[in-house]
Formats: C-alpha cells, sequence, structure tokens
C-alpha cells in the first residue's frame, strides 16, 4: 500500500537549485524487515520519494529515527584518478579504469577526507544526528556511500513512530524535503553528482557485502532489473559471530575500531588497493552527535564526534583470524583494536545503514572462562 500525504516544505519555491520547485505528494511504501547479525533491532525499508520525486531507500530501525544513503552517481564507482580540483570522479562499474589495481590511493584519501569535512559542515542541519561514511575497496573499484540519520519524531513521541503507517509517511516528507538541499550542498563541496539510493541498489549493497561473490553481478545490473536483490534477501543465509570474526555465505570478515579518526595516517593507508590477502576491504566513520553534556572541547555542541571502523573480509576464516596491520604505522596500529566478542555488530555498524551505536548493537555475550 502507498500512502500518500502533501510534503511540508515541498511548496517551497524559488530559483535555487536545491529548493523544491513544487508540492509533491510523499510516497511511502513498506518493503519488510531484515534483522542483520548482531543488532538488536531489525532494519524496515520502505520505498519512498524526495521533493524532486526522486526514489530514494528509507531505512528505520528504532521508532524516531530515518536514515536515507547517498552515492556518487553511476552506481557509487569512484575512479582512480582525481579531478582538476583533486577530487575522485564517478567511473562506471566494470569498467578497465574502476579496477583495483588502478584504484589510486590519493583519490581515496581525498574522497574520503573530502566527506568528512562536507558531513562536519551539515552539523547544524535540521534533524541530522549522525552519519556514516563508507569507502569499500574490492575487485570491482572503489565505492562510497553515506547514510544521513535524521531524527524523525520529538523525544517524547517515538512510540507513536512506527514505519509502515502514518509514521512512514510522515519520516519521508522530512527526509524527503531535506534530501535535495544536502546532495545539492554535497555535490557543490565533492564536484561530483550525488544522488540517493533505491531500495534495490540498497539491498544490493547489503547483499554484497555479506556475500561478496554477488558484488560483480549486482553491480551489472541495472537499477530498473525486476530480478535484482530483494530487501529480504540481503541478510546472510549462514553467518557465525565468533570471539575474533565474523564467518558469513562462505567467507569470513574481520573488524577493527578506534576512537576520533586517525591523526597522520591517511586514509589512503587504511584502504588503499585493499589489506593484504583480503577480497574488500571497507572504512567507514561514524559521525555522531554527541548527548547533552558530552561536548567535545573544541567542536561545540552540534560537532560530530568520529568513530572508524576497518573491515576485512577473506575467503576462509583461518586468513581472518590470522589477519593483521602490519603495513599500518605503529600508532594507528595501536589505537586500532579488534573488536572482540562483537564482530557481527561491528561489521554491520560499518554499513552506511544508520547503525546507533552503541543502542542499535545486540550485546555480546559473555564468555564463561578465560584462559
Amino acid at each position: 500500500m502507498t500512502n500518500r500525504v502533501k510534503s511540508p516544505g515541498a511548496e517551497r519555491t524559488g530559483p535555487a537549485r536545491d529548493a523544491p520547485r513544487r508540492a509533491r505528494a510523499v510516497e511511502a511504501t513498506p518493503m519488510g524487515a531484515v534483522r542483520l547479525p548482531g543488532l538488536a533491532f531489525a532494519h524496515r525499508l520502505v520505498a519512498a520519494r524526495d521533493a524532486y520525486g526522486r526514489p530514494y531507500a528509507l531505512l528505520a530501525a528504532t521508532p524516531g529515527t530515518h536514515t536515507a544513503v547517498l552515492t556518487a552517481e553511476g552506481g557509487g564507482t569512484l575512479g582512480p584518478g582525481a579531478t582538476g580540483s583533486g577530487r575522485a570522479g564517478p567511473e562506471r562499474a566494470g569498467s578497465p579504469s574502476a579496477s583495483k589495481s588502478a584504484v589510486s590511493a590519493r583519490a581515496v584519501s581525498e574522497w574520503a577526507e573530502n566527506w568528512t569535512e562536507v558531513i562536519a559542515s551539515l552539523g547544524d542541519h535540521p534533524h541530522l544526528v549522525a552519519a556514516t561514511v563508507a569507502v569499500r575497496v574490492d575487485p570491482t573499484g572503489l565505492r562510497g556511500h553515506v547514510g544521513l540519520t535524521w531524527r524523525t519524531a520529538p523525544e517524547g513521541r517515538r512510540s507513536r513512530w512506527r514505519l509502515g503507517g502514518t509514521g512512514a509517511v510522515e519520516a519521508a516528507a522530512i527526509v524527503g524535503a531535506a534530501l535535495p538541499r544536502v546532495c545539492s550542498t554535497l555535490e557543490s563541496a565533492l564536484d561530483t553528482a550525488v544522488v540517493p539510493l533505491t531500495t534495490q541498489a540498497l539491498s544490493g549493497l547489503v547483499r554484497s557485502a555479506y556475500d561478496p561473490s554477488v558484488a560483480r553481478m549486482v553491480d551489472a545490473m541495472p537499477a530498473s532489473a525486476a530480478e535484482g536483490p530483494k530487501w529480504g534477501q540481503a541478510a546472510p543465509r549462514s553467518s557465525l559471530d565468533a570471539w575474533d570474526h565474523l564467518a558469513h555465505d562462505g567467507c569470513a570478515s574481520v573488524t577493527w575500531v578506534m576512537s576520533g579518526a586517525p591523526d597522520r595516517e591517511p586514509f589512503a593507508g587504511l584502504v588503499g588497493d585493499g589489506l593484504p590477502g583480503a577480497t574488500t576491504t571497507r572504512l567507514a566513520l561514524l559521525h555522531r552527535r554527541p548527548v547533552a553534556g558530552h561536548a567535545p572541547p573544541h567542536g561545540g555542541s552540534r560537532a560530530m564526534r568520529p568513530t572508524t571502523l576497518l573491515t576485512a573480509t577473506y575467503a576462509t576464516v583461518r586468513q581472518a583470524r590470522d589477519a593483521a596491520l602490519d603495513h599500518l604505522s605503529l600508532g594507528t596500529q595501536v589505537r586500532l583494536r579488534r573488536a572482540y566478542g562483537c564482530q557481527a555488530a561491528a561489521f554491520a555498524a560499518a554499513l552506511p545503514l544508520g547503525v546507533q551505536v552503541p543502542t542499535g548493537l545486540r550485546p555480546p555475550q559473555t564468555p564463561r572462562h578465560v584462559p
């Protein structure tokens, strides 16, 4: 069923490119719920349209907050080189220049740093409470996505907001009205087209993360393909959350976590052409607005404080358990700590899905005996 209401703010007019030019009916079609390994709540997906009429995926795991995922146009593939301004531009998936060996370390650093700067500039955006900048390197190339999370209901009204009813429509109206302006801001700062992911594209992103063997096939599918991955198929068919790694769909991953962002290590050092021996490497920076009374000393009460997650996926469990970060500086190796006991949760948090840390994570089991 599709719910339609008049979008608040959609009637605004003006010459600015990022302002909705006319009123649009809000579409909010429930697409089901998926609970990923390690998370305390299921992610509910809704197919919606923004104030420009573009389809986008709206996610929610907890009442009151909703996430939309943005990507560079062209499937989110960023080419090996930088443009004249030093920013990475989009490349077509599967092209020779998008191969893993051609990915420029400089492009990785500049792209991630530019996104981080822009996210910091969005700190005062109404309702925006969190952002996840995720960069993925695999044999198909370099991809970057940003998950932006809005608070769509006041604290006291959380219990009234449920996806699939009036709450979904109201949330889609708030997020949909904000997306054109946010996309325009990011496009101006990054010199590349930025668009919201559709439900099919988001489903394919999550499916590929848990099953890298289908990444090339998912990337090759047109956005309108009826046989594309569905949200109910995004979670792994099988997974085992071990103490030091996560086994999932025929491969295994290990995630490290760091408070804050790297001080001197460039982002390229964390991902570059990928970690040695890994089939996929993912760098995620989680920006969260601090709660009242816990503002950073120099960032102000509205600043977003980052957390860094680094995930490497390997072909075998043995490779994952033996994974090391020897190629990084000693300072970075000391700060990056393997997420023991919560590998499944850390893996999911590194995806640009707006996972709330730590409230959205399933508490890890306490070991009964530590030798």
